[in-house]
């Protein structure tokens, strides 16, 4: 052993850890997502993705590879390319697609993904191939098609070679020659050196500087690659070439590796100069997949194991890396499942897979500021160490990380846990996280987990499994750290997996609605988030009408932006209401086009007005019947509220004359307004009309959201002494992501995980009051003056779609679970005991098919100003809880609760400590969960 400790100490810590080990057991078989390290670890966050962008380099590439045949296409997949955090993408150049009739290449395909990828942070490597059937013997257009043979179509692929590398060299700097030429060995290999020779020549009289790679074969076959590196030094031609790209497609990626070994000894003894790179290699999310490994039974979370697996394989042996692919392809006869993303048979992307997710969270960490340390001597300790992989790692910063898997199975195959002693010499751990790379989830080690002689660390217990794990200093992983997202509750409770989002089609109905504003002024696009929309949940969204927009000539209306939005979300199942606003300059006194530019005042102005509404009404009241009239109508009070409600009135006319069953919705003004809605109401009374209007809409923005309630308390009281038939609804309430967002509460610090928090506090508390609610709004929104960034989903500069934020998955837990199907019970005695219970929110559900609900939250601060968690004592008389469950509803983690956790006598049940802070959890009996419980199916299994 190369470091100095006595055997004696060695032993005293290794007989610690394997008492510890043997306390513990083998851990329960994790969850698809994440692993649970147990006792002595403690839930810090999880890792931030970062975009290509804003990583110098690393070692990772992605395939995007097939677009040359149309397998895949960039435009569906190409704003999920930067944000995944690799550096490189291979590309194909189509040699078939790009030059279809002799002479002639038409770059227009391939101008829209090279300059776009380096623009995203990622530069393409090519792999210059297929054939071209327009020449004789033009070689193949798909993968063993064959290499050009006859000299007008060799002389043609020099041609289109060297086209290709004039156009996009200012991009490109690495060309790999061919995609695994099967053309056998001897003279085949011969045919495939000579193509690497002279297709290099011409490439170096392009860019002397170019990297230029071959391939290994069709099979990762060693002998051929000593064939064609033996072929070129003969003929003093080495110097061509700079690296060799293998594919090795193992069902266990460790499994490659003394090939891998065995390629690498060839390359040193003829040509040392040159580098390996792994240059195409997946796994496939499901059976019956074409291609390689297809006739394993892979899942998603067997891909996403086996991608972290082969590319933490390959860093830790400082080989370049490229997961195959970005994206499900579709091929004539079947599907290539081995994308990060999950496809439609349409070619768009369905969602991000769980690889996904477990790529980006690598890419984030592990870029070019960590360095490998070679035999440095750190170890798994005792039993059988073959079966690990252990890799460490130096940040240029400080600090170490040490990479660790169990290697010996084909993922998910034994997927228990279990605890393994790991001795480190020469550490530097000032601050010890464990990390489960697979969810992202970092947690402290405590002093328990470790012990350190000297500059030897003994790390005692470490969870390890069948994904890769890491150990790192908390130096090295704090950049890239995002707070933790959810509470863990501790003894008691036992994971069982998280709620399952459902699509808006999939429900009936619900209280929910979210903002789609702003769209009347391009502030927002409907073609950039619309996808998001139907898996959001909400069965309804607020559309604003753009008169302006619509009619920029008087008497021609434009509806072509209309009709791409509001059909469309009726068809995701998503039901459209419309505010009908603003107003339009092209008439004299036509009223502002923005927030707060007033109403139509002319004559001429009113009568357009008129006119636009009943056309809007005659178009769409096939997929709309529900019709607010403006948003927050500034005009104060005394005569301001009698001249919006004057005119409401004819505007609520000319949509009754078309669709006498309409709902229509007034303002009341800006947020909860209780005079101006008295004003109004009183004035549309004594006009006798007061059967024109159906609802109140409010917008009720405070920091903390249950300080609205007595105000919303009151505005109930005022219409109900005068329009008792008048219900309300909230209509526009939402909270930044950031500090200085336009719009309001901009002026909070506010963060993405607060907003999450406030989100479900809104609209829980709404539903907890029979409030129909709708958050603002579902994408961030470009103002003039600044980025509104209450969206859920973080949008870019050029208003695309940069992620969802913690918000738009908390909100998706909760139309999941909370539709139709929940009824509140009012009054039922269910309390908070002892202490100060006015700081809790706490509201009783019964679902139709039996079982209880109870949605408890600390309600008097500000998001995340006191996130800290705490017990209480909850009695609930007239209980129906057989098997209650408590919910994170912000991660939408849900728990058992053992017996230790509620006591009951009769139909009272007594909850003795739930934990709660300030963010929504819920009691539940699991009846009502199962339905949109996705499971620990390893649990279920034992079950």
């Amino acid at each position: 052993m190369r470091h100095s400790y006595s055997e004696t100490w060695i032993w005293r810590f290794l007989t610690v850890g394997l008492l510890a080990a043997m306390t513990l057991g083998s851990l329960p078989a994790p969850a698809a997502d994440n692993v649970e390290p147990g006792k002595g670890y403690t839930l810090l966050g999880t890792i931030r993705p970062r975009d290509a962008t804003q990583i110098e380099s690393s070692n990772w590439s992605v395939g995007a590879e097939t677009m040359d045949r149309d397998f895949t296409i960039y435009a569906n997949w190409r704003k999920y390319l930067g944000p995944l955090g690799a550096k490189k993408a291979r590309i194909q150049s189509g040699w078939a697609k790009t030059e279809k009739e002799k002479g002639h290449y038409d770059w227009a395909w391939m101008d829209e993904i090279i300059p776009d990828m380096v623009k995203q942070g990622v530069e393409p490597w090519v792999c210059l191939c297929y054939g071209n059937p327009i020449y004789p013997d033009g070689g193949g257009t798909g993968l063993g098609g064959g290499l050009p043979a006859s000299d007008e179509a060799l002389k043609a692929w020099d041609r289109y070679v060297g086209a290709f590398v004039d156009r996009y060299k200012q991009y490109v700097d690495e060309w790999e020659i061919w995609n695994e030429p099967r053309t056998g060995l001897g003279e085949g290999t011969a045919r495939y050196a000579a193509l690497v020779l002279h297709t290099a020549e011409v490439i170096r009289a392009r860019q002397p500087n170019a990297t230029i790679i071959f391939a290994a074969g069709g099979s990762f076959d060693t002998t051929y690659v000593e064939q064609v590196l033996t072929w070129l030094r003969d003929r003093g031609k080495l110097a061509l070439v700079d690296e060799v790209a293998y594919h090795p497609y193992t069902p266990v990626p460790n499994w490659s590796y003394p090939k891998v070994d065995k390629l690498c000894e060839i390359i040193a003894a003829i040509a040392p100069k040159v580098r390996i790179r792994q240059g195409e290699n997946g796994c496939p999310s499901t059976p019956g997949s074409f291609g390689a490994l297809r006739t394993k039974d892979w899942t998603e979370p067997a891909q996403a194991k086996w991608a972290l697996r082969r590319l933490m394989g390959d860093l830790g042996r400082d080989i370049p890396s490229s997961y195959f692919s970005i994206c499900d392809m579709q091929y004539p006869d079947r599907k290539n499942t081995k994308g990060l993303l999950a496809t439609n048979p349409d070619k768009t992307v369905r969602y991000a897979k769980p690889a996904y997710r477990a790529v980006q969270h690598m890419t984030a960490l592990f870029d070019n500021h960590l360095k490998r340390i070679p035999d440095d001597g750190a170890a798994v300790v005792g039993g059988d160490s073959d079966r690990f992989s252990l890799f460490r790692y130096r940040a240029d910063a400080g600090g170490q990380a040490l990479t660790l898997w169990r290697n010996c199975n084909i993922p998910d195959t034994k997927p228990d846990m279990e605890r393994v002693v790991l001795s480190v010499p020469h550490g530097d751990f000032e601050a010890p996280v464990w990390i489960d790379l697979l969810s992202g989830r970092v947690y402290a080690m405590d002093a328990s987990q470790c012990k350190r002689d000297g500059d030897t660390y003994v790390f005692l217990s470490v969870p390890v499994y069948d994904s890769v794990v890491v150990i790192a200093d908390r130096r090295v992983v704090d950049p890239v750290l995002a707070a933790a997202d959810n509470v863990e509750p501790g003894k008691g409770y036992t994971l069982l997996g998280t709620i399952r989002p459902r699509d808006a089609t999939q429900i009936e109905s619900s209280n929910w609605s979210v903002g789609a504003e702003t769209m009347d002024r391009d502030f927002t696009i409907y073609a950039n988030w619309r996808e998001y929309l139907g898996p959001l949940g909400v069965k309804k969204a607020r559309v604003q009408s753009g008169w302006a927009k619509t009619e920029k000539e008087k008497g021609h209306y434009d509806w072509a932006w209309m009709d791409e939005i509001i059909p469309d979300m009726v068809k995701q199942g998503v039901e459209p209401w419309v505010c009908l606003c603003y107003g339009n300059p092209i008439y004299p006194e036509g009223g502002g086009a923005r927030l707060g530019g007033g109403l139509p005042a002319s004559d001429e102005a009113l009568k357009a007005w008129d006119h636009y509404v009943g056309a809007f009404v005659d178009r769409y009241k096939k997929y709309v019947d529900e019709w607010e009239i403006w948003n927050e109508p500034r005009t104060h009070q005394g005569a301001g509220p009698v001249r919006y409600a004057t005119f409401v009135l004819r505007t609520a006319e000319v949509i009754r004359a078309r669709q006498p069953n309409a709902t229509i919705i007034f303002d009341d003004g800006n947020s909860p307004d209780n005079a101006y809605i008295e004003q109004e109401l009183t004035w549309i009374r004594s006009q006798g009309k007061l059967s024109l209007v159906n609802e109140v809409t409010y917008h009720p923005y405070t920091p903390v959201p249950s300080r609205s309630y007595a105000k919303v308390a009151r505005l109930r009281e005022v219409i109900a002494a005068i329009a008792p038939e008048v219900r309300i609804r909230q209509g526009e309430s939402g909270c930044p992501s950031t500090s200085g967002s336009v719009g309001g509460l901009g002026t909070k610090d506010w963060t993405e995980p607060a907003q999450a928090k406030w989100a479900l506090r809104r609209l829980m508390g709404d539903l907890g009051r029979d409030i129909p609610s709708s958050y603002f709004s579902i994408c961030d929104m470009l103002y003039p003056n600044g980025m509104n960034t209450k969206g859920l989903l973080a949008a870019n500069p050029d208003k695309t779609v940069r992620h969802a934020k913690p918000a738009y998955r908390a909100v998706q837990h909760m139309t999941a679970l909370f539709d139709n199907h929940l009824k509140r019970i009012p009054d039922d005695g269910a309390a908070v005991v002892g202490g100060d219970s006015d700081r809790f929110s706490l509201f009783p559900y019964r679902a139709d098919g039996g079982g209880q609900v109870l949605t408890l939250w600390r309600n008097c601060d500000i998001p995340d100003t006191k996130p800290d968690m705490e017990r209480v004592v909850l009695s609930v008389p007239h209980g129906d809880f057989e098997a209650p469950v408590w919910i994170d509803l912000l991660s939408g983690r849900v728990y058992a609760m053992d017996a230790s956790q509620c006591k009951r006598d009769g139909d009272t049940y007594v909850f003795l400590s739930v934990p709660v802070y300030d963010s929504v959890v819920v009691i539940a009996d699991r009846r009502v969960v199962d339905p949109v419980l996705a499971a620990d199916k390893a649990k279920d299994k034992a079950k």
